[in-house]
């Protein structure tokens, strides 16, 4: 068994394990493994050809000159060569045997130098032929040794770069983040690497190649620092490659520090500004300053002094702002915050919300105001006591004496004012007598007014819009009396009274119906009361009350109007009227409209009390009628019955009926009853049909007496004399 080998194999299955467990693997001793000679150890006696110097499997860093060692008697120097019984091949190919010694029965040969490298991923083979030692096996067979191994005389690559595409230069200074890629290459195999961060394992995430190579990508630095990164490589064979690479991350903008001003104050003196900038590498030639005056760029000479700060003077008036703006030579970069500032030489003005002497007349607050909004009031004394201008309270009535005084930020103060103003709230006081608001009156007006106040400068009166001076009001109308009364501090009071003045009496006047008359219909009569400041009115309809409508009783009524303004005046009016609406009424009997009769026909006919003979009217077919008169023809016929009252009242009945086959006079005993009475009765008894009927039903039971009496006595009669 081949324990060298098998040793190599698993050193370098140890080798690439703990690379990627650990990610700095320090490079075995490979140096006694690759070069062994095994020269101690004898050819075999049995012919078979021993390679001396190189084991199977083993790698190289240099050339190689192969020593064979042939245990066999029969043999000598001229049984080496090509087409003879000693020859060799390496990888396929004739290769040249050179004859060195024969000691005893062992001869000893030299292959000529190896020295090419063997290709990636493959291996060199070299094969030495013999003849087998008869003598020690007893045949002829021909004996061969081989050996695998592996010549590489190149070192392993290593490449180094930032994961972000930059180039990192040896001793460069570099901004944000560095993501070291670091590649290691071999052209056979890597055995072990060692990766390094300022002397101590470099942690990161190594990844094996599909050809063998290997990706380190270090954990990314961004802290500010000196960084050094070493890199030891070794293949198989022993070579090794070292690779550093210092550089600097400076990610710490430069720290500008200004003096000199501070930020949103005033002075009224000169201003130089100090700038101090503190970094390593500053560059100094890059620092600028931008300077604003009242909101517009302000070109400034930036000068440097002795002790590396930068300075520039102001002096003019106005409102300033600049920032400094540094850089390193990595280009980080840093602008200040703005550094705002007032240059104010001039002593502020006070511009009050009131003139000397003012009057108000709602509860005032004083205010002042300065030329500068920044600027303040410093001094402030209301009739003798200190206040604050941002505390003042409301004064009310009264008199007040002001000494003010202004302070800008930069110191200046302003002259002294001095002030007074006056608060008066209460308007003058009206009053009036002889003339209420909103009244009526129906005799002459004459209105008294006067208007009292400590500062009173005016009183007016104003009569339906013109001057008025107090004369008598006479005329009948609508009065606005307006009364205006003011003061110096304009404070001004006002009083309105509406009255009127009436002294004529309502007339009352009513539609649709005239006194004392006659109305044959229903009455809705409309009221007109005519005054312009009418109070109330009441209607009384026959001692009720009335508020519009229909009358629609008949018989006589009386309608009671009075009518009184808001001046009170009064106006009576009375009116009698008679209303006869209700049309008189007609009463048919023993026909009726639509029936069809098989016999002759009397009509009973008979009509309200209020029926006027002259103006009632009767036909048949269109021909006159007389009440009672017996109907028997056959055919259809038309009754038809107008009458009206006295007073113009209609009423009209139309009946139609019918009276079929041969008709002989069959009238009803009670019908011939009806206008025999009918026929005998006085007209106006005629007209009341309920007289009629009582009187024919009176006749009919006398009648029936009569008969039941006659009847009675026959029988009475007939049966005396059969009991005779």
């Amino acid at each position: 068994m081949n324990y060298k080998k098998i040793t190599s194999v698993i050193l370098s299955a140890l080798i690439i394990s703990a690379a990627f467990s650990y990610h700095s693997v320090k490079a075995a001793d490979t140096n006694a493994v690759q070069n062994t000679t095994n020269s101690a150890q004898d050819a075999p006696i049995d012919g078979t050809p021993y390679i001396t110097n190189i084991s199977s499997n083993s790698v190289f860093n240099s050339t190689i000159d192969p020593i064979i060692k042939i245990n066999n008697p029969l043999l000598t120097e001229a049984d080496v060569g090509q087409g003879k019984s000693i020859y060799a091949t390496l990888n396929g190919q004739p290769y040249k045997l050179s004859f060195i010694s024969k000691d005893g029965n062992v001869l000893t040969l030299k292959g000529d130098t190896i020295g090419d490298n063997t290709p990636n991923g493959q291996k060199s083979t070299l094969t030495v032929y013999s003849t087998a030692n008869t003598i020690a096996t007893g045949n002829q067979a021909q004996k061969s040794s081989s050996v695998d191994f592996i010549i590489d005389t190149n070192p392993p690559s290593i490449s180094f770069e930032d994961k972000n595409g930059r180039t990192i230069d040896d001793s460069g200074i570099y901004s944000g983040e560095v993501d070291p890629v670091i590649k290691l290459g071999d052209n056979y195999h890597i055995a072990s690497y060692d990766i390094k961060l300022n002397g101590n394992p470099y942690d990161g995430t190594p990844t094996q190649n599909a050809d063998g190579s290997i990706t380190f990508l270090g954990k990314p630095l961004s802290e500010d620092g000196n960084y050094s990164i070493s890199v030891k490589v070794v293949d198989d064979a022993g070579n090794s490659t070292t690779f550093s690479r210092s550089f600097t991350i400076d990610n710490t903008a430069p720290k500008i520090s200004i003096s000199g001003i501070t930020n949103n104050s005033c002075v009224n003196t000169n201003v130089i500004p100090k700038i101090s900038i503190n970094d390593a590498d500053l560059d100094a030639s890059k620092t600028t300053v931008n300077v604003t005056r009242n909101d517009s760029v302000l070109p400034v000479q930036l000068s440097q002094n002795e002790d590396g700060s930068f300075s520039f003077e102001v002096t003019n008036e106005g409102t300033y702002s600049f920032t400094v703006t540094a850089y390193d030579k990595v280009g980080n970069t840093t602008t200040s915050e703005p550094i705002s500032f007032s240059i104010d030489k001039t002593a502020p003005s006070l511009n009050f919300n009131f003139t000397n002497g003012q009057y108000f007349n709602t509860p005032f607050k004083p205010t002042a105001k300065t030329t500068n909004a920044d600027d303040f009031i410093s001094k402030l004394l209301i009739n003798g006591s200190a206040y604050s201008f941002d505390d003042l309270p409301a004064f009310s009535d009264g008199t007040y004496e002001v000494e003010a005084q202004a302070k800008d930020k930069a110191g200046n103060l302003s002259e002294i004012s001095y002030l007074k103003f006056i608060v008066d709230t209460i308007a003058p006081q009206i009053n009036i007598s002889n003339v209420s608001d909103n009244y009526y009156y129906n005799s002459s007006v004459s209105p008294i007014a006067s208007s009292t106040d400590v500062n009173l400068s005016s009183f007016k009166m104003f009569l339906n819009g013109a001057e008025y001076n107090a004369q008598p009001i006479t005329q009948d109308g609508s009065y606005q009396l307006l009364i205006e009364s003011s003061d110096k501090a304009n404070n001004m009071s006002r009083k309105i009274l509406n009255f009127f003045i009436d002294k004529t009496a309502p007339s009352i006047s009513i539609k649709g119906l005239a006194n004392n008359g006659f109305f044959n219909y229903f009455l809705n009569p409309y009221v007109y009361i005519n005054d312009p400041n009418e109070l109330m009115s009441i209607l009384l309809l026959d001692g009720q009350d009335y508020h519009g409508g229909f009358i629609n009783q008949d018989g006589k009524h009386i309608l009671l109007v009075e009518a009184v303004d808001k001046a009170g005046n009064i106006t009576k009016e009375a009116y009698n009227f008679f209303i006869k609406a209700t049309p008189p009424e007609i009463y048919v009997s023993e026909i009726e409209n639509g029936k069809t009769y098989d016999h002759s026909v009397i009509p009973r006919i008979s009509f309200s009390k209020d029926v006027v003979d002259s103006y009632t009217k009767i036909t048949l077919d269109g021909n006159p009628y007389n009440i009672g008169d017996e109907i028997s023809s056959s055919g259809k016929h038309e009754l038809v019955i107008s009458v009206k009252d006295q007073y113009g009242n209609k009423a009209e009945k139309k009946i139609e009926f019918t009276i079929e086959g041969n008709i002989s006079s069959s009238a009803t005993v009670s019908s011939k009853i009806h206008t025999i009475i009918h026929k005998i009765l006085p007209a106006k008894t005629k007209k009341n049909n309920r007289i009629v009927y009582i009187i024919s039903a009176i006749i009919w039971v006398i009648i029936m007496i009569t008969i039941g009496i006659i009847i009675y006595r026959y029988k009475k009669s007939k049966r005396s004399d059969s009991n005779e």
